[in-house]
């Protein structure tokens, strides 16, 4: 059993007519088998001109183990581990958003996580998949996204994610950690005229390795998907 008690207070401080706009946040979690986490934030907004705007974070965060994680029943393919440690992680992330003419907006950011015995599940001996702790890890990467209305009936959108996630245990030994590709792109047309639209959707995932030494992988891949809707 576990009983949980939580504490959270957050504002939003407007400036200079909403030109700059801060949300500082702070929650407070106590666990009855693990203890207390106090964890703050803080949001930045500044918008220069009715266009553009640029948006940070920064945040930590903490994680407990869930019951799956801890007890999950022995079986041929996962178990449980119940010597599990919470997990934290310092978040923080910067970026733009640009518009052109309303048809067009533009969206980059880059982010960086910080984590100490990050819970991840992994294969181990005979292919038995069980939660295990990371000692520490760092994930950095750039987000980018693309809308586009192109006419009233056509909308485009392009998204692309860059992830370098690795296991800082070792600092002379880094490996990725397993299931996160480096990149992730996706392409959706959407048209669509009175009540007929459709889609189609082209998602490109480069190769994620399965195994914590980087020994085995999963082949990029990509996937289409179509719809229609009348």
């Amino acid at each position: 059993t576990r009983t949980t008690s939580s504490l959270f207070l957050q504002n939003l401080i407007s400036l200079f007519d909403e030109k700059i706009i801060l949300t500082p946040a702070a929650r407070l979690d106590r666990y009855s088998d693990v203890g207390e986490s106090f964890n703050p934030k803080l949001g930045l907004c500044l918008k220069p001109l009715p266009f553009l705007s640029f948006k940070a974070n920064a945040s930590r965060s903490f994680r407990v183990p869930g019951f799956d994680d801890l007890y999950w029943p022995r079986s041929a393919f996962a178990r449980g581990n119940p010597d599990l440690e919470p997990e934290t992680c310092h978040n923080y992330d910067a970026g733009f958003e640009l518009r052109i003419e309303g048809n067009v907006r533009l969206e980059v950011a880059y982010f960086l996580n910080r984590a100490k015995n990050l819970i991840q599940w992994q294969p181990g001996r005979g292919g038995v998949w069980s939660p295990t702790n990371v000692g520490r890890a760092r994930t950095v990467g750039i987000e980018s996204r693309l809308v586009a209305s192109l006419f009233k009936w056509c909308r485009l959108e392009l998204t692309h994610t860059y992830t370098d996630a690795k296991d800082t245990t070792d600092p002379e030994n880094t490996t990725q950690l397993i299931r996160r590709p480096r990149n992730r792109t996706t392409a959706l047309l959407s048209l669509g005229y009175e009540k007929i639209s459709a889609s189609v959707q082209v998602r490109r995932t480069s190769r994620s390795f399965t195994t914590a030494a980087n020994t085995q992988w999963l082949p990029s891949h990509t996937l289409v998907d179509c719809g229609i809707n009348v």
